[in-house]
């Protein structure tokens, strides 16, 4: 293996808390999406207090244009086994035993510029495992947005081969 590349490598903290379906929610949620949440006055709480057709509407209005096929969206059985596999994810991230790279790659992170709160340092869990091998390179976008950063697929082709 001649390079590791991370790209924002999330905390496992703050999804390790999630204990309610607006919690979900708005730890997937985007520095844009969660000011509008707030400002239409939603927060866990009243997330979790909505109907069902409620909350999978705020979630089709936070997945929008998310590069999830549209039929998805539309389906309520297909749009429920989404978020299951989401929250799955999370639960196995917070539980894994995370372990050293072995001795040799070179590590390449880029970190979203825009971290949500509560996520501190961007390399802070993994400092240990990358053992001192990695610098944050910020890239303008939050965690979820930084894959579509046109920055950093530029950035990615000139790393050397």
């Amino acid at each position: 293996m001649a390079r590791v590349i991370l790209v924002d490598p999330s905390p496992r903290a703050p999804f390790a808390g999630i204990r309610s379906p607006g919690g979900l929610l708005l730890a997937c949620a985007g520095d844009a999406a969660r000011a509008a949440l707030a400002a239409d006055g939603h927060d866990a709480g009243s997330i979790d207090a909505m109907p069902e057709a409620g909350r999978r509407g705020l979630w089709r209005r936070l997945l929008a244009g998310q590069g999830l096929p549209a039929s998805l969206l539309a389906d309520e059985a297909g749009l429920d086994r989404f978020l299951g596999v989401v929250a799955a994810n999370l639960r196995a991230m917070v539980a894994a035993r995370l372990a050293p790279l072995p001795a040799g790659p070179e590590v390449t992170v880029f970190t979203a510029a825009r971290r949500p709160p509560g996520w501190g340092d961007a390399l802070a869990e993994w400092e240990t495992l990358l053992a001192g091998r990695a610098t944050p390179m910020p890239v303008e976008a939050d965690h979820w947005s930084i894959l579509g950063a046109p920055d950093l697929a530029r950035r990615i082709r000139a790393l050397p081969r």
